[in-house]
C-alpha cells in the first residue's frame, strides 16, 4: 500500500484574479483585497486568443456584479487607442486608481477607486500609453508613479499628478510594456 500526503489547496492571495467577458467588455475579479491596498492586474493583451477585442475602458464591479462606475478614457481624457488597445494594468493604491490614457490632453490620471471621479490628471505630452503598468515608489520621502509612454520613462507625483521628470526611451515600434524597476 502506498501512502501519499494530502495536499491542501493554497489560500487565495491578492494576485489571484479571474477574467470573464460580456459583449466586448473584459472584467477582472480579485479574489482577495491586498493588505497594502495596491492591486496590480497583469492584463490580457487585446487581440490575443483569450481576448480578441480592444480594451479602452476601466470599470469597477461591486460585490453583486453590477457595474459601480465606468470611464471611457478616450472620451474623458482624450486618450488615443493603441493597436492592441490600452492594455496597461491600472494601479490601485489606497483610495486611488491610476491609469495612463496617453495623448495630447492627459498623460496620466488618478481616479477615486470607488466612484471613478477624476482626482487629478497630468497634462498630456503627446505620447501614447505604451502597454506599461505603472508602479509607485517612495524616493526621498516622495511617492512617485513610474511608467512608460511610447517614447519616455516618466515620473509623476502620486499626490498631485505633477510631471516630475521624463527620460527619453525610444524603441523600434514605440512599445514599452515593461513596468520600470526601482532599487
Amino acid at each position: 500500500m502506498i501512502s501519499l500526503p494530502i495536499q491542501k489547496k493554497p489560500e487565495f492571495t491578492a494576485e489571484d484574479f479571474r477574467f470573464t467577458t460580456k459583449g466586448d467588455t473584459l472584467y477582472a475579479f480579485a479574489f482577495v483585497w491586498p493588505q497594502d491596498g495596491q492591486l496590480l492586474i497583469k492584463s490580457l493583451a487585446s487581440g490575443s486568443a483569450e481576448y480578441p477585442g480592444k480594451i479602452g475602458g476601466v470599470q469597477l464591479l461591486g460585490r453583486d456584479g453590477k457595474i459601480q462606475w465606468q470611464v471611457d478614457m478616450q472620451q474623458r481624457f482624450g486618450g488615443r487607442n493603441l493597436e492592441w488597445g490600452i492594455t496597461e494594468s491600472p494601479l490601485i493604491d489606497g483610495a486611488h486608481l491610476y491609469c495612463t490614457p496617453g495623448g495630447t490632453s492627459t498623460t496620466m490620471a488618478a481616479l477615486d477607486r470607488l466612484t471613478g471621479k477624476t482626482i487629478w490628471q497630468t497634462t498630456g505630452n503627446g505620447q501614447l500609453s505604451a502597454y506599461c503598468s505603472p508602479r509607485i515608489i517612495t524616493h526621498n520621502g516622495r511617492r512617485i508613479i513610474l511608467t512608460m509612454t511610447e517614447k519616455s520613462l516618466i515620473g509623476i507625483d502620486a499626490d498631485n499628478g505633477a510631471l516630475l521628470w521624463h527620460h527619453p526611451h525610444v524603441t523600434r515600434y514605440d512599445i514599452n510594456p515593461n513596468t520600470p524597476l526601482y532599487a
